[in-house]
C-alpha cells in the first residue's frame, strides 16, 4: 500500500484489527490505537479494510433494499450516499447522487466522499474495537 491512496482518518486494516490512519509519512505512517496511543506501521503491513455487508451497519448504513441479485444500504447521515453489493454480477459500488463508483473498501469509500463533499465520511470507529 502506498500514502499517496491515503488520507488522515482512513480505516485500515493491521494486524487483523481496523484502526485510523493518525498521520501519514512516505515510509512509516502511525495508527489510532487504545492500546499503545499513537503507533508507528510500515505501509507493507497495512491492508485495505473490505465493506462487507456484516460490517456497514456497525458503520451507520441501514439495509433499504435485498434480493437475489442485489443488497442496498443507504448512509443514514447523509442519504445521498448508498452501498450496493450486485450479486448477481459480482461487483460492489457506492452511489452517491446517481452516480455509482466502484468501491471495494473503506478508505476508497471515504476518499470519494471528501473529494466530491469535502466533508469527512464519519464510520462510527472507535480505535481498534471495530472490525
Amino acid at each position: 500500500m502506498k500514502a499517496k491512496k491515503f488520507r488522515i482518518g482512513n480505516l485500515v486494516k493491521y494486524d487483523n484489527r481496523v484502526f485510523a490512519i493518525h498521520t501519514l509519512a512516505e515510509e512509516f505512517p502511525t495508527l489510532d490505537t487504545i492500546e499503545f496511543g499513537i503507533g508507528v506501521v510500515d505501509w507493507n503491513n497495512l491492508e485495505p479494510y473490505k465493506i462487507k455487508r456484516d460490517n456497514l451497519v456497525v458503520k451507520g448504513f441501514r439495509e433499504t433494499y435485498k434480493s437475489d441479485f442485489r443488497i442496498k444500504y443507504e448512509y443514514e447521515a447523509d442519504t445521498r450516499l448508498e452501498y450496493t453489493f450486485d450479486i448477481e454480477n459480482n461487483y460492489n459500488y457506492m452511489t452517491f447522487i446517481g452516480v455509482n463508483i466502484p468501491c471495494e473498501s473503506y478508505h476508497q469509500m471515504q476518499n470519494v466522499f471528501f473529494a466530491l463533499t469535502g466533508q469527512e465520511l464519519d464510520l462510527m470507529y472507535e480505535p481498534s474495537t471495530c472490525g
